[in-house]
Order: structure tokens, then sequence, then C-alpha cells
């Protein structure tokens, strides 16, 4: 019978070190993601930041029937920005959707949705 309760403890102990074990990557991986969400936000807050600004900095001059607007003065890292940025900074600037659906290699439909969310949000 003693043997038989040593068995016993021995098996639930290596069940509480596996779960500790299965517990402990868990976190780790809960970890990891809360970092990338963080860096994530900071990109966005980032984004939300330079679209603010440019928003700002958009004039219009009367110029006859549609105001066309001035382009910042301010450089943006154009190629380090995703897809969906780049279209919506496009659109900022005065493209055409045909023209942004050409430059960034995007159906025009893609391109009205990006902005149609995006317009939708703010």
């Amino acid at each position: 019978m003693l043997t038989e309760l040593n068995s016993t403890a021995e098996r639930n102990i290596a069940l509480f070190e596996n779960r500790i074990q299965t517990a402990s990557s868990l976190v780790d991986r809960a970890a990891k993601i809360a970092d990338v969400l963080q860096k994530e936000q900071r990109k966005m807050e980032s984004v939300d930041r330079i679209y603010t600004e440019l928003g700002h900095s958009r004039t219009f001059e009367p110029d006859g029937d549609s105001p066309k607007p001035v382009l910042p003065v301010e450089p943006v890292d154009f190629e380090s920005m995703t897809a969906r940025d780049k279209a919506l900074v496009l659109h900022r600037r005065g493209e055409s959707l045909d023209a942004i659906s050409t430059r960034l290699g995007m159906s025009r439909g893609e391109i009205e949705l990006i902005i149609s969310l995006h317009e939708r949000r703010h």
C-alpha cells in the first residue's frame, strides 16, 4: 500500500510539473504578444500623429471651382509605410483614386474602401 501511495504521489508531482511548465510557456508567449502589441500601438499612434499633422498642414487655395490641397512641407518616410498608410497619405495630398491605385498596384475599389473606412473612424 505504501508503494502504491508513493507511485500515485510521483505521478501527481509529474502532472503538476508538466502543468507548471505549460503555464510558464503560455506566460512567456503572452509576454511576447504583449510586446508586439505595444510596438504596434506605438506605430499606430505615430501614424495617427502623422495623419493629424498632415491634416492640419493641408491648406486650400481658392482656385475656381475646386480647392487644391497644398502639399505639406515636412517629408514623410513613404517607403516604410504600409499600403494602407501610403494610400491615405496620397489621398490627403490630393491625388486621384486612379493615380493612387496605379501607383500602389491596387484596385480602385480597394483604395476607396481604405479611405472610407479611415474617414468613418475619424
